[in-house]
């Protein structure tokens, strides 16, 4: 059981953003409000490059675990990371 439902109650959900957004290998996404990096560790299977930014400094250090290639940081969603990005995404 995941905080919000059941494990992996989200994947399609997930998948189904992805797919509408084009994200694919060498997509530069941002993630905002990347909370334990769910979102971002599904666009990173695909390939994608993620930044994600969280205000919880505990889920921010989770989602970095979770994607060792992405960039993370504590942070408010008002006032993201420089890009460029070609997707930018809030998504529970």
């Amino acid at each position: 059981m995941t905080a919000g439902g059941p494990a992996g109650w989200f994947a399609p959900l997930y998948a189904l953003a992805l797919d509408r957004a084009g994200v694919r290998a060498g997509t530069r996404l941002l993630d905002l409000g990347c909370g334990q990096g769910e979102f971002a560790t599904a666009a990173a299977d695909r390939g994608a490059l993620v930044t994600g930014i969280d205000a919880d400094p505990a889920a921010v250090a989770h989602a970095a675990a979770a994607v060792p290639s992405g960039v993370f940081a504590v942070g408010d969603a008002h006032d993201p990371p420089a890009g460029p990005f070609d997707v930018a995404a809030a998504v529970q």
